[in-house]
């Protein structure tokens, strides 16, 4: 009893110890003084606390001495290593160390080659990430020369460095190897991989999951200590420079944070997720995103600059004051994504796909759903018990299936006849996706899809809006 008495106490102290509620940010920006949430900004993103300098050939020249610092890499697409980056985040926070995020960089079974390296703070608004969890938080652009979209900077002189990190993929993975990514390429950084110590595992059942604070064990002093001492911590050579290196102390570096949890394996499907509440829900998009995603949304639904969207006469059958409502949600929409794609993989060998893969009208009870759901909550004179329009997002390539949505009187970016990845790079028709799904009153997601289930959570948190998933066949 008095174990896991020490235990709980440690459990609160270290929640206690990020210096935050979930409701800070809110608090943050109510103050009076708006000076100071400016000047909070600030503090949090002067790099001279915690970097020597701009970035630098080697990113050992750049570390401070007296800070320690924690990062990983990505993994398999744009929702996957946005949620591993944010659980690098929360893994800094808990370990009182700075996370580096890295860059989004194209990965060949998603995003497809040929894509530029883009920084997290392109798409998501980091100074206001920063305050809101009020910890520091760097990039890896801003640590370490590199060639990323836009960069200008000579490279001719970039290091290779040698690392020794933690791997969490060699003891709980499928395969018995650590993970290299095309980030450690990228980066410079010749990495040799310590498998973690089994303590480390979330639970004995059969799953790849470590748990967050056996994580934090190996960042302090007496973890790293004894995990170093078990007979299975033998460090792999690099792959260029053939080196056997022990987890470096002062950049902890682990293979893989995706399947990272405090409890329950794929943590993030759970209301209680501390990486999403304690971070997650306040990574917003950043303003240029904003802006462009906003352009394409006016166009799909025809309407001017200063207009709501859709048109209020769309909504309202008479003149209402709903300004109120109108400022708690601009865009009187439900969103809906519907995963397809690569989701044919799973229909086995001998099924047809559209066999497989459920057709509109499953999605179309679930909008039913949503539209009453809307209509209990705000009543049936509000303009959002009222809401018709439906704005599709999919990965789906087939003209044809689209021709199916425009029959369902439904809406969708044309990513292909507007031409985005020409204009903006491949990253923007998926984070636009992304930006029109978190503005729907309401949304309807694909089971199983990351990308659902983020967008389901922004919708619940930032609109309050009801979500529903379609189960895939």
């Amino acid at each position: 009893m008095v174990a896991l008495g020490v235990i709980f106490l440690l459990t609160l102290w270290g929640l206690a110890s990020l210096a935050f509620t979930p409701n800070q940010s809110t608090a943050i920006s109510q103050q009076s003084d708006k000076g100071d949430v400016l000047d909070h900004r600030l503090i949090l993103a002067d790099t001279t606390k915690y970097l020597n300098g701009p970035p630098m050939n080697s990113f050992r020249e750049n570390l401070k001495e007296d800070s320690k610092y924690v990062t990983g890499w990505n993994f398999a697409g744009m929702t996957n290593d946005f949620m591993v980056y944010i659980n690098l985040i929360y893994l800094g926070m808990i370990s009182s160390r700075v996370p580096i995020i890295p860059p989004f960089i194209p990965a060949s079974v998603h995003l497809g080659k040929g894509g530029l390296i883009k920084d997290f703070s392109e798409f998501f608004d980091l100074p206001g990430l920063r305050a809101a969890v009020n910890h520091p938080i760097l990039e890896w652009s801003q640590v370490k020369k590199g060639a990323y979209a836009g960069n200008t900077m000579d490279l001719e002189d970039v290091v290779d460095e040698p690392i020794g990190c933690w791997s969490n993929w060699q003891p709980f993975g499928t395969n018995g190897k650590p993970i290299y990514t095309e980030l450690s390429s990228f980066l410079k950084l010749d990495i040799s991989y310590t498998p973690v110590p089994d303590n480390v595992k979330l639970s004995d059942k059969g799953n790849h999951h470590s748990s967050y604070w056996g994580m934090v064990s190996l960042l302090y002093p007496e973890g790293r200590a004894k995990a170093l001492r078990q007979k299975e911590a033998v460090a792999s050579y690099s792959p260029r420079l053939n080196q056997s290196l022990p987890p470096d102390d002062q950049l902890a570096c682990f293979d893989i944070l995706y399947y990272a949890a405090v409890r329950d394996t794929y943590e993030w499907e759970r209301d209680y997720s501390p990486a999403w509440n304690l971070v997650g829900q306040y990574a917003r998009f950043s303003r240029r995103l904003e802006d462009i995603s906003m352009s394409y949304i006016r166009k799909v639904f025809n309407v001017g600059r200063n207009e709501d969207i859709p048109p209020v006469r769309d909504i309202l059958d008479s003149p209402v004051v709903f300004d109120n409502l109108i400022a708690m949600h601009p865009n009187q929409y439900i969103s809906i994504h519907v995963r397809r794609s690569d989701f044919a993989d799973r229909c086995g060998k001998n099924k047809n796909k559209e066999d497989c893969f459920l057709p509109l009208s499953t999605y179309d009870k679930e909008v039913q759903h949503i539209k009453a759901e809307l209509a209990d909550r705000h009543g049936p004179a509000s303009p959002l018990s009222k809401v018709n329009h439906v704005l599709v997002t999919s990965d789906e390539k087939d003209s044809e299936w689209w021709g199916t949505v425009r029959q369902q009187g439904w809406y969708f970016i044309d990513h292909g006849s507007e031409k985005t990845s020409d204009a903006l790079g491949k990253w923007y028709p998926s984070f636009i996706d992304a930006f029109a799904q978190s503005r729907g009153v309401g949304f309807v997601g694909t089971l199983h899809s990351t990308m659902s289930l983020v967008a389901a959570r922004r919708v619940q948190y930032w609109n309050d809006g009801p979500t529903r998933m379609v189960y895939f066949n």
